[in-house]
Parts: C-alpha cells; structure tokens; sequence
C-alpha cells in the first residue's frame, strides 16, 4: 500500500531537482584559535562564533555575497588541530562541496580521498575543492595562484571556500563555466588554457575585460570503457550525486520495511525510478 506515497515523492523530487541543486550545501574546514566543533548556519544573524577574524570574513560572505542556503563550518584547533578530526566528525553530514581554508599537507590529502570513497560507500556523495590531479569526478581541481581580491592578495585555498560558496548556489539549469568573479582584480595567467582543461583543472581565466571560472570541470582525466566524457563535467556529477541520493533516500524512508518487497512491489519501485529519471 506504500507505493502511491513512493510515486508522489518521486515526482516531487524531479519537479524540485533544479531548485534543490541551487540550495546545495556548502562545508568548509578552518582552522581557529578560538572556535571547535561543527557549526550549521542558515543566515548570516546565527553566527555567534568568535571566529578569527579571516574566518569570520569567510562565514559570512557565504551569506551575503554568494546566498548560501546552507553552511556548516568544521573549526579545528589552530595549533593541534588535525583534518581527521573534523573529517571524523562530518562522514554522516549532509554536504554537497567541501572545501579547507589551509594549505594541504600529503597526508590531508590521503585523508580526503579516503573521506570521499566512506562517503560514496554510504550513499552520500559530495564534491571536493582543493589542488589535487585525483583523477577523480568528485574532486574538484583548481589551479589557479596569484589571485587578488578587491585588490588583496588571498591564498588559493582561500578562494576553494568561495568557489564551494558559488558552486552550492548555481542551480542545475546553469553551468559554473564563465561564471564571473567580480570581486577578482588580479591571477597568475595559466599559460596553455585549453591544456589545463584537459588536464582536468579549474581556474580563473580573464577575457579582456572581467575574470571569470574557466570551463567547469572536474579533475577526471581518465573514462572507463562505458564512461562518457560528461563525467568530466561539474554540473554532470551534481546531478548525478542528486539523482543516486533522491533514489536511495526514497529506498531507505519508503520502501525498506514498509513495501512486502514482492516482484510486483520490486517492479512498482523500478518503474516509478524510471519515471522519475525521465
């Protein structure tokens, strides 16, 4: 008897997918000398956190620069603080873009592709932003150094935080290609752009007259035998990571325990899926 309840959700779900997309959210790592722990903000007025000042300057432009619907904040000790412990912490909270506002050591990086197979794993896929050549659709390569804002000079993980803050806002009916970065004055130029895409990398590009994101892909250079050359594409893995998370949610809250799972429940289920991917 479940089953009407499961098409209803699924249409909802499709219905909503682009809204949704634009209403991702965004997780950034830092480290304090103040502040510890996880912290979720849906607008600006809930920080109350005595942030250092760099990190405070971050929190809130997420909110009143880029929009972010939804922000959660991981603080780590400046001094004997580990990623690990903030990873720890954060395998079973929803994200869709992480990003760290420190420099990453080899280690951190090791932790983070492990974060990210623990996520895949259960069924909570999320997008990485840091320096890394993964190889890998969720991790989010960017490139870019010698970058001003406002005519200050900020490190490149810096900037993974905004780009997390741009990413989690732009819905799926719109790309982060060219996005504009109006607040960029200056960048070290990429000498060979078209090599740097396809070398799986992101960065700031300018035209002549603005700095914008260059083509919006991810840090996957290399496609399987069945793999298209989409799954390079940002806004193709978030809509990949939204359709894999709406189906499982739907299987574990509507289906698991309350459908006999029969063959004609089990075929109910796969056509209502169908329907909902087309």
């Amino acid at each position: 008897m479940a089953m009407p309840e499961i098409n209803i959700l699924f249409k909802t779900l499709a219905k909503t997918a682009s809204i949704r997309s634009a209403r991702g959210v965004a997780c950034v790592v830092v480290k304090d000398s103040a502040v510890e722990g996880k912290y979720v903000y849906t607008r600006e007025k809930q920080i109350t956190q005595s942030y250092d000042d760099d990190n405070l300057s971050l929190v809130k432009e997420a909110f009143n620069k880029y929009g972010v619907t939804k922000l959660v904040v991981y603080a780590i000790d400046k001094t004997g603080g580990t990623l690990q412990d903030a990873l720890n912490n954060l395998k079973k909270v929803e994200i869709n873009y992480l990003a760290c506002n420190f420099a990453l050591e080899e280690n951190d990086v090791t932790l983070l592709k492990q974060f990210k197979e623990t996520r895949v794993k259960n069924n909570m896929d999320l997008q990485i932003i840091a320096n890394v050549a993964a190889d890998d659709e969720y991790f989010i390569n960017f490139a870019s150094t010698g970058i001003s804002v406002n005519g200050s000079a900020i490190e490149p993980h810096r900037f993974m935080c905004k780009l997390a803050f741009i990413l989690a806002s732009i819905p799926q009916t719109e790309s982060a290609t060219y996005y504009v970065l109006d607040d960029v004055t200056a960048v070290t130029e990429i000498e060979n752009e078209d090599e740097a895409v396809e070398a799986g990398k992101l960065f700031i590009t300018f035209d002549g007259e603005k700095y914008k994101l260059s083509r919006a892909v991810n840090s996957k250079t290399t496609l399987g035998a069945n793999e298209k050359k989409d799954l390079k594409k940002i806004k193709i893995t978030e809509g990949k990571i939204i359709v894999k998370g709406d189906i499982y949610k739907v299987f574990r809250d509507k289906y698991v325990g309350k459908c006999n799972n029969d063959y004609n429940d089990r075929l109910s289920l796969v056509s209502e899926i169908n329907r909902y991917l087309t």
